[in-house]
């Protein structure tokens, strides 16, 4: 017995200064680098027989090192002009999958890996849609379902909502639902900018072709309805680009909204006077 109580505290002894210089690389920790560190961690942890070394002074400030790694993801995405690609959000859903192991019953840490899931089904299903538009629009509406879970889990945050706006006005071409998402997200702190005004241009202006291109199907006044409708929006089209001109193809938007609003309002006072 004596000689198991040796063994036992020798190997808690080596375990517990391994961890110390575990601990001492946490900081430094990058997003690339997690799952190499989840590798030693896992040899750290297996070489101590009451994990008392990585409990203690390994897995706090690990877990809060990976939570702040994924939320430099989300943060990069909030801005008009994020960096973050699909690798990103894998390495950050990655990094929250071994954060919930390390603090395990946590809705804050549920509601980012969910939407981290939602933004990977969403990039997903752009490139689905290519091949089935189907098999796509499931991949959509799956994100839908995780960004919605993740808005009740942490119902303060912005960060949901931003991807619902993508997925609405890209995936599903509701740009109301889209506009929607965009002003929920607005009311948790969101400041909006000009990828979230072109967001909705761009929406507007789809949703004006299409109804003018379907005029074109319709007799009489159903005609004119269609018309009027795709004029409407082609000038919330224009007044979503105007503040922001000098961004991307804002200008050549506004101006093609602009000149389609002016042939409609033309077409439909010739068709009146034509009476």
């Amino acid at each position: 017995m004596l000689l198991l109580l040796i063994g036992v505290f020798t190997s808690e002894s080596v375990a517990w200064l391994a961890a110390e210089r575990f601990r001492s690389g946490v900081a430094a920790l990058d997003l690339r680098d997690v799952a190499a560190a989840r590798q030693q961690y896992d040899r750290l942890s297996g070489s101590s027989p009451l994990r008392v070394a990585t409990r203690v002074r390994v897995d706090d400030a690990l877990g809060r090192r990976l939570v702040s790694l994924a939320d430099g993801v989300l943060a990069d995405f909030r801005q008009e002009e994020p960096t973050v690609a699909e690798a990103q959000w894998r390495q950050a859903a990655s990094a929250l999958e071994w954060a919930s192991r390390l603090q395990p019953n946590s809705d804050a840490l549920k509601a980012k890996s969910l939407i981290c899931a939602g933004h990977l089904d969403r990039i997903a299903a752009q490139i689905r849609t290519r091949t089935s538009m189907a098999e796509g629009r499931k991949l959509y509406e799956r994100a839908i379902d995780e960004f919605t879970r993740a808005t009740a889990l942490d119902p303060t945050s912005p960060d949901p909502y931003l991807g619902l706006s993508r997925v609405y006005i890209y995936g599903l071409k509701d740009v109301d639902g889209g506009a929607k998402a965009i002003a929920d997200a607005e009311t948790r702190g969101h400041k909006t900018g000009w990828r979230d005004r072109a967001q909705l241009g761009d929406g507007y202006l789809r949703r004006a072709d299409r109804a003018r291109l379907k005029s074109a199907e319709v007799p009489g006044p159903d005609r004119l309805d269609a018309l009027k409708s795709a004029r409407e929006d082609y000038l919330r089209c224009v007044a979503a680009f105007e503040p922001i001109l000098d961004k991307a193809r804002s200008r050549r938007n506004r101006d093609y909204c602009g000149q389609r609003a002016d042939a409609i309002a033309a077409a439909v006072q010739d068709d009146s006077e034509g009476r």
